[in-house]
């Protein structure tokens, strides 16, 4: 069960944003390509269906001293300075998507479907999203359900080799 923090009508279509306290927001590569992460687009489907117009993009506000609005899945088509326009943002952004936002929405239904039918059959496969340095993943050393994966024993067993030297001493 999840709201939307805000969702703005426009004539094309809504934009759904979400408030973060924090500045882990993902961008437009995560949910699309990775399948990660797909809170928002969830909510941005249900209120396309629920409001019957499509949805023309997503963006996680960071309430944080940054305050950054550069994440989610931003659309070409409503990038820019002109009026009417929802996001400005640079070409560079990862963010910023040239796909169609019908391609983009069913590529998202299809991954949401396949977590769906997943859940439901009981086989659902943790992934977390690979560590840049550090542990095996990000968020493990954080996650309050990492017993599901059995992330939890492998972080045990690591803590108990470093307090005891380690393999390598």
């Amino acid at each position: 069960i999840g709201v939307p923090d805000r969702i703005d009508e426009h004539p094309d279509g809504i934009f759904v944003m979400d408030y973060k306290t924090s500045t882990v927001s993902p961008k437009a590569p995560q949910m699309i390509g990775l399948g990660y992460r797909l809170q928002m687009p969830i909510y941005a489907l249900a209120a396309a269906n629920h409001y019957e117009k499509p949805p023309i993009g997503i963006q996680f506000i960071e309430l944080t001293r940054k305050g950054s609005r550069g994440s989610g899945i931003f659309f070409s088509a409503w990038n820019g300075k002109e009026t009417g326009s929802l996001t400005k943002t640079t070409a560079r952004s990862s963010s910023l998507v040239d796909a169609s936002p019908a391609e983009v929405w069913g590529k998202l239904a299809e991954e949401i479907d396949a977590h769906t039918r997943r859940y439901i059959s009981g086989k659902v496969i943790v992934k977390p999203k690979p560590a840049k340095t550090g542990g095996p993943y990000a968020e493990c050393d954080s996650c309050f359900v990492r017993d599901a994966c059995g992330q939890r024993r492998f972080l045990d067993d690591r803590d108990e080799d470093e307090a005891e030297g380690g393999a390598d001493e």
